[in-house]
């Protein structure tokens, strides 16, 4: 029964972003902007950072990274989105998308130095599970950047998950004006 409504969450956040893939960089561009450049201002990606875009969406984030990092892998569940995304990274060779589960990364060990997971987290039936697999797919000194909406998470839960999935907090932005916090933290295993 659990497996069923598992799979049912996971059907119908695809089916959301499938229907809103047309409209959702006008809807929520600009506040996705403001999170990456907040990230950026914080992180360097540079030329030997492969990155892993968690959720990449309709890789606005790809694009941002891809001009500083040596590769960028983003992965979506929603079919729709990773067509905007395909469009919007056709010129860039640095940025690649699979479609694929994020509780089920088709990647080896230690392949990405870095991992963005931006408004993907809310959206998983089992948050530890999405960051664990992330875990999986990353090195030992991997750089983790979460973001955690504000109406379903609180810091004392988002602390307790990072305990939870091996996590070491660095840093935490909570800015008045994002509907997000912000985490950055690093591999602790």
């Amino acid at each position: 029964m659990a497996t069923q409504k598992f799979w049912k969450h996971k059907r119908s956040i695809m089916k959301r972003y499938d229907e809103t893939a047309d409209k959702y960089d006008a809807r929520y561009e600009e506040e996705q902007y403001r999170k990456y450049q907040s990230v950026l201002g914080l992180i360097r990606f540079d030329s030997d950072d492969v990155v892993l875009d968690n959720g990449c969406g309709t890789g606005l984030f790809m694009k941002e990274v891809s001009m500083q990092a040596k590769m960028v892998i983003g992965v979506d569940l929603s079919i729709n989105m990773l067509k905007k995304a395909h469009e919007r990274l056709k010129e860039v060779d640095k940025a690649h998308i699979v479609h694929c589960d994020s509780d089920n990364l088709p990647f080896r060990k230690d392949v990405f130095s870095k991992v963005a997971a931006f408004t993907l987290i809310q959206n998983m039936p089992n948050p530890c599970i999405t960051i664990f697999e992330a875990k999986k797919a990353s090195s030992e000194r991997s750089i983790f950047i979460l973001t955690f909406l504000k109406r379903k998470f609180n810091l004392d839960e988002i602390r307790k998950l990072l305990i939870k999935a091996h996590l070491l907090l660095v840093n935490t932005l909570d800015e008045n004006d994002l509907k997000d916090y912000i985490i950055i933290c690093k591999n602790s295993m």
